[in-house]
């Protein structure tokens, strides 16, 4: 077949303009819009332009005929996707089904963009079992979208606008409103299309104008496809506005008459480059999937004629470049760029399925029974095989297992998740306990499935958004890279255990989409959960054959049935006490009968603690906590259950306790089995007895909260110097296992995994504290040693970016210490906290309130000890910053030298630990414009940190703050490249360390953004908007801390609309900025007009700037 010659078959594709030609540009009209005939790319203009590219191009028309007439439905448009699906077939098949790897550009005009989008949907889900459709997937080269709908919210209205404005005819409002009410099947196909995931570069074009209504005797004007309406939000998409009415944007020129710049360089990029990037997709696709000896001849057969046409176009590998970047241009700005985009989006390739992220236990072997409420389970969870393509609207599936605690229904949820985890794609186990945990467990999510750099430090709105983007849109593909899987979406089960609190749940119950949530609760009857009709499944107590045969299997038992039935009946139907009473009686080879006598003795002795459980059970003699027999626990064993009972009780790492060097220690743990043999008796004795479980893979320890409780409410029997002791054990084993750097490091990210490990601990401490020991019972020395792990812990949270927990954390030490004769080194760290966390967070009044206290604090201390440290260094570059927040830069910079005079002088200094001071003495210099001197601090500081850490270290954020301020410096000096340069040079390494949801990150997009802007071209100005909504995604985790950031973006990003030519958006943008403004600064005078980037810089911090 020759290069112009179609298949004899092919009905409804017709050659438009044909030369010996290498690539095919297909163009599939709307309903009632123009036809391809009068598009701009069969006029003089666009054919000369296209003839003048480097590889030849075919035009060939889809002949779409659906007309809107009385009986016209939505199923036409789906129809006629099937229909262009199979002409696309029988242009690149064969008659044996193999593809000629001839690349294919497909352009959709109007509603035409959805006949093309059902289309490829279709040949995805095909391409699953024939890779027939998988080799079409692989030849579409490029896809143009002008002015097609997309974005679900208004589809179905714009659609019906649509089709009246373009009807020939009249048209009733009784079809108008069915077709409106209808329209689900459009969403659907936007769904469906979403997850196919080409790996293509896409452009989508969107009117300017609005288009003139032609019915009526009033005139009417409507902008039919604005850009919210028109982006697919692709990877590889790019997005320009023509000047034209959603009729005439197919004409594709600019006012001139000319083809619009835009799009044709867009055109000469994918088509020029379309014959080496489909060459080399079937060679990652046949790498990858290996064919029979016939398929591999023809593929290598086509894979050479691709050869032989870049031969023929005098083109070699090294010329071509894939056309997402090529499209970016060569200059190392735009390199930078295509990295910092890389590393912003680095959920790409597959979602890690089938994902299991059950972590915290094992399957139970001793399960037994609940049949009934497995079968339930079933019934309500498990997904529908039949909906893989379905159009039907998304359905959650909720069920809530209520119970007290003690019936198992933890246990059950484990069940369900390994019984029933070959029938999920994914699985999340989620502690919803407390808010901390939800946090946490939800996050992990986003990092189990590859949505995020698992290097990624996490914040934690950013994380529980991806979480549940992905949720409701569970696409296996995460990235542009095609792949025949990507149709079919991945089925998932949510489960929320210990979900007590309702309210916890707020933000993470509403999901929309198909999938399946299960929680555990107290919570009676579960009515106060925001679940869409859920399923209540009571868990109640098994009943006196039930408990009979579960107790028998525990114990291995077989005579004796009468004894044992009793001993489940005292036992009342509570699984988690026959379980316990099981464990006691293998340890002490009881046999009912002994155990019914020993059961009888302790029931009558006083001192064994009673704990009323809430619930009457008839038959149950005694009470929950009278059958654990921890005091028949060996003095080791109990002592280091009775640690357990104060941590955390789902991951208990076995670090905290096994080989501690208790020596070094200010308390006494001489009966904590510290020592490894001592602890694996102790250990083995509590699992033998089933008072603990234990993961083997994490080396964790997990232990039931009612026995917590118990444990913790024995110990207050015997007194408060029992209790107490304990508690301080536990505190002091944590605090001896956080991680605590060098003061000159402490900026480190390094130990970030292990205090993420530890923080679930300092929170039960915390707890526990502020309920029990906080009023009467703590003594100085422990609320000392309790305020010194929060400024740990907080001071962890302030360097993640968590600032409102770190300042909670900073002042409940600075109160506790208030009234006790604390040392003037705790209460100085108090200071350092809270002063640090409020120049992040952008507080001029608290930083100098906290900050001048630091420094004064910290020159007693060193008049006292007779020489300087490293925090007096530190203080005097804090109390610096609040001056520079103050606006007295003069005074700032006094501090900031003498901050490096103390480091020099220091047996601690090395080259580049000053880089703070280096940065803050720089810019301070800059506010003043000495921007000469400036450069030269900045230059020395920068030099220094590459001497003493190496180029672009990533120790912690601080070379990032060096290199930042001097992108600042040299664009103020006009030096414009050199200071993209250093900006996108900033942007990286924070990067590596502190990750792309810091507030620092978030900085420099703002100021990147601020070069896109300058620079002007459409490409630039939509890098410019992913870098704002980058920022803005970051400081909305603390809307009200981050409030003067919000509004100077929010004004930039007004800019940068207003450039793309959206004035309405632009105007909407800067009125919002303006009243954000005025909120902050309620003296302001000027008007919305004169508002300019300077009026928005004065409301950061001078580092942001």
């Amino acid at each position: 077949m020759g290069d112009s010659e179609l298949p004899l078959l092919l009905h409804d594709l017709n050659l438009l303009h044909g030369p010996d030609s290498h690539v095919d540009l297909i163009l599939i009209p709307g309903i009632g819009t123009p036809p391809p005939e009068q598009w701009g790319l069969c006029s003089g203009p666009w054919l000369d332009a296209l003839g003048a590219m480097r590889t030849r191009t075919r035009l060939l028309k889809f002949d779409s005929d659906i007309a809107f007439d009385p009986a016209f439905e939505w199923q036409r448009l789906l129809d006629e996707g099937a229909k262009l699906l199979n002409s696309l077939m029988q242009l690149c098949c064969d008659e044996n089904d193999e593809a000629h790897a001839r690349p294919v550009i497909l352009a959709g005009h109007s509603l035409g963009g959805l006949v093309v989008k059902q289309a490829l949907s279709i040949a995805n889900l095909r391409a699953i079992q024939h890779h027939k459709y998988r080799q079409l997937i692989n030849c579409i080269a490029g896809i143009v979208f002008i002015s097609a709908p997309h974005n679900t919210a208004n589809l179905q209205d714009r659609a019906v606008v649509i089709l009246k404005q373009f009807s020939e005819d009249k048209v009733s409002k009784q079809h108008l409103l069915q077709l409106k009410s209808d329209g689900t099947k459009l969403v659907d196909i936007v769904g469906r299309f979403q997850n196919v995931n080409l790996g293509v570069d896409i452009l989508t074009i969107y009117e300017r104008l609005q288009t003139k209504s032609k019915r009526g005797w009033r005139s009417k004007s409507v902008l039919i496809v604005n850009r919210d309406l028109a982006e697919i939000k692709a990877s590889h998409e790019v997005c320009v506005a023509l000047t034209a009415d959603h009729a005439a944007v197919c004409e594709l020129r600019q006012s001139d008459g000319k083809p619009d710049r835009e799009v044709l360089r867009w055109l000469t990029t994918v088509i020029d480059n379309a014959v080496h990037n489909i060459e080399e997709r079937l060679k990652a696709y046949a790498i990858r999937n290996p064919p029979s000896a016939a398929t591999s001849i023809r593929t290598e057969a086509s894979i050479g004629a691709l050869n032989k046409a870049a031969a023929a176009l005098d083109v070699t590998t090294d010329d071509v470049k894939w056309t997402s970047k090529a499209q970016d241009g060569s200059s190392s700005f735009d390199r930078n760029m295509n990295t910092i985009f890389e590393n912003f989006s680095s959920a790409t390739g597959e979602a890690n399925l089938p994902c299991f992220l059950v972590n915290t236990f094992t399957q139970n072997e001793d399960f037994y029974g609940r049949q009934d409420i497995l079968d339930q389970l079933d019934e309500a969870l498990l997904p529908n095989t039949n909906l893989i393509a379905s159009s039907e609207p998304g359905k959650m599936n909720h069920v809530i297992l209520c119970g007290m605690a003690g019936m198992g229904k933890t246990e059950i949820a484990i069940q369900y998740a390994y019984l029933r985890r070959d029938e999920f794609d994914a699985i999340f186990w989620i502690r919803a306990e407390d808010s901390d945990k939800l946090v946490a467990d939800f996050g992990q999510i986003a990092h189990a499935l590859g949505l995020l750099d698992p290097s990624e430090p996490d914040n934690p709105v950013v994380c529980r958004d991806i979480a549940k983007g992905w949720l409701t849109n569970p696409k296996r593909l995460l990235g542009e890279r095609d792949d025949a899987a990507g149709q079919a979406s991945a089925t998932w089960l949510l489960v929320f255990d210990n979900a007590d609190d309702p309210d916890l749940l707020h933000d993470y119950i509403p999901i929309f989409g198909k999938g399946s949530i299960l929680i555990t609760t107290r919570e009676p009857d579960g009515k106060n959960f925001y679940a869409l009709d859920p399923v209540i499944v009571n868990v109640t107590p098994f009943d006196d054959s039930e408990s009979t045969t579960f107790l028998s299997m525990l114990t291995r038992g077989s005579n004796q049935q009468d004894q044992c039935t009793e001993v489940a009946s005292l036992l009342g139907g509570l699984p988690l006490a026959i379980a316990q009473m099981a464990g006691v009686m293998r340890k002490q080879y009881l046999d009912y009968t002994e155990f019914l006598e020993m059961y009888e003795d302790i029931s009558e002795r006083a001192e064994i603690h009673e704990m009323d459980m809430g619930i009457q059970r008839q038959t149950a003699r005694g009470t929950i906590s009278s059958i654990w027999a921890i005091d028949s626990l060996s003095e080791v064993a109990r002592t280091l259950l009775e640690v357990f009972a104060f941590l955390d009780p789902d991951q208990i790492q076995e670090f905290i306790v096994v080989n501690k060097d208790t020596n070094n220690l200010d308390h006494d743990l001489s009966k904590i089995p510290s020592g490894r043999a001592k602890f694996l008796r102790a250990r083995g004795e509590l699992l033998h007895q089933s008072l603990i479980r234990r993961n083997e893979d994490k080396k964790e320890i997990w232990m039931h909260r009612v026995l917590q409780d118990v444990v913790k409410a024995q110990l207050a029997k015997r007194g408060s110097e029992q209790l107490v002791g304990a508690f301080t054990d536990a505190l002091v084993l944590v605090q001896s296992s956080w991680p605590v750097p060098p003061v000159e490091k402490r900026h480190s990210v390094a130990r970030w995994p292990k205090c993420e490990a530890l923080y679930p601990h300092v929170d039960a401490l915390e707890e526990f504290y502020d309920a029990q020991l906080k009023s009467e019972l703590s003594s100085e020395e422990l609320t000392l040693r309790l305020v010194s792990l929060l400024l740990e812990a907080a001071w962890w949270q302030y360097e993640r970016g968590n600032f409102a927990r770190a300042r909670d954390m900073g002042e409940k030490a600075r109160k506790l210490c208030t009234g006790l004769d604390a040392h003037k080194h705790i209460i100085s760290r108090t200071h350092d906290l809270l002063g640090c966390v409020a120049n992040g967070s952008n507080n001029p009044k608290s930083s100098m309130e906290h900050n001048s206290k630091l420094l004064k604090l910290r020159q007693e201390i060193v008049e006292e000890q007779g020489k300087p440290d490293v925090l007096l260094a530190y203080a005097h570059n804090q109390y610096g910053t609040s001056l520079m927040m103050a606006a007295q830069y003069e005074a700032a910079i006094h501090y900031f030298e003498q901050a490096l005079e103390i480091w020099r002088a220091l047996p601690e200094f090395k080259p580049g630990l000053p880089s703070m001071e280096y940065s803050n003495l720089g810019l301070a210099l800059w506010m003043l414009g000495r921007t000469d001197d400036a450069l030269a601090v900045l230059e020395r500081g920068q030099s220094e940190r590459e001497q003493g850490f190496g180029y672009m270290d990533s120790e912690s954020f601080r070379a990032g703050r060096l290199l930042y301020a001097l992108g600042n410096v040299h664009f103020t000096l006009d030096h414009v490249q050199e200071s993209e340069k250093f900006h996108q040079r900033a942007l990286l390494q924070f990067q590596s360390t502190i990750g792309n949801t810091y507030h620092r990150t978030a900085d420099v997009c703002h100021k990147l953004a601020q070069h896109c802007l300058r620079r002007g071209d459409t490409d630039s100005l939509n890098k410019a908007r992913k870098l704002i909504d980058q920022a803005l995604t970051t400081w909305q985790a603390d809307p009200y801390g981050f409030a003067n950031e919000i509004a100077r973006t929010t004004f930039l990003k007004s800019r940068v609309l207003e450039a793309l030519g959206e004035v309405g958006a632009a105007v909407a943008l800067r009125e919002d900025a303006a009243k954000k403004r005025r909120v902050l600064r309620p003296a302001t005078k000027e008007a919305v007009l004169e508002l300019r980037e300077e009026h928005f810089n004065d409301l950061v911090t001078f580092w942001s700037r």
